[in-house]
């Protein structure tokens, strides 16, 4: 894995994206699309490299308000065993929901975990990979941040970026058939499968890899990219 862990403190870190793998915002986009463009396209494959494929960048511009929108964030189901997913990771290691998303659409991101509970789960929120480029990549901020993995569904946070030191999981809950996965990228299509598999890495983690960097003091300022929870702590990563 590098070195890039080495002046962290804290648990490891692990990054999972919002959309696809925490909440299964990847259903309503795929209802959209049928609706009013008539073409069934799998929620596994309306991440947005593949909408843009699919279904065109104008198409996918219509989409994206509704699909993302306040609305939609706080109706979407949660992906199939994220609960406990987040339970489990969060007694070994700090989970940061690392995800594209700002503005009125982190804003829904964070009510949607709230909501559920989820909350509790996690250390906080990092903003990255956004789709207009500006901004951080997810795995170079997950580099960076001493994040030992990160788990999304769009294969362009990981393409051409195998020299990253970070485990790379393209996950596609639910996938049947042939999936496109970038090099030094690992697929999994259920939680039921990968949450031994991080649990196992994270056991195999030098002990000296850390998720954030060691403050100098209270006014030190936070890395770029951070959105921190308010209250986030050693007590909210316990599970009840």
């Amino acid at each position: 894995m590098g070195r890039k862990g080495a002046g962290f403190q804290g648990p490891p870190g692990i990054a999972l994206d919002y959309d696809g793998v925490i909440a299964n915002t990847n259903t309503v986009k795929s209802r959209w699309i049928r609706r009013h463009l008539g073409l069934d396209v799998p929620p596994w494959e309306t991440d947005r490299t593949n909408c843009l494929r699919r279904i065109g960048k104008e198409a996918y511009l219509r989409m994206s308000p509704e699909a993302y929108g306040w609305r939609a964030s706080l109706a979407a189901p949660p992906v199939p065993g994220v609960r406990r997913a987040l339970r489990a990771l969060a007694r070994h290691a700090r989970v940061w929901v690392v995800t594209a998303r700002s503005g009125t659409m982190l804003r829904g991101c964070r009510a949607w975990m709230r909501r559920r509970g989820l909350d509790r789960f996690i250390a906080g929120y990092k903003v990255g990979g956004r789709a207009d480029g500006t901004g951080e990549g997810k795995a170079a901020l997950c580099a960076r941040s001493g994040i030992m993995a990160l788990v999304d569904d769009d294969e362009r946070h990981f393409s051409g970026l195998e020299k990253i030191p970070i485990l790379k999981v393209l996950f596609k809950n639910g996938a049947r058939g042939r999936v496109r996965v970038p090099p030094g990228a690992r697929l999994f299509t259920r939680w039921a499968d990968l949450l031994p598999w991080l649990l196992r890495r994270l056991e195999e983690a030098p002990a000296r890899r850390r998720d954030r960097p060691r403050r100098a003091g209270r006014g030190a300022p936070r890395p770029p990219g951070t959105l921190r929870r308010k209250g986030a702590g050693r007590a909210a990563l316990r599970p009840a």
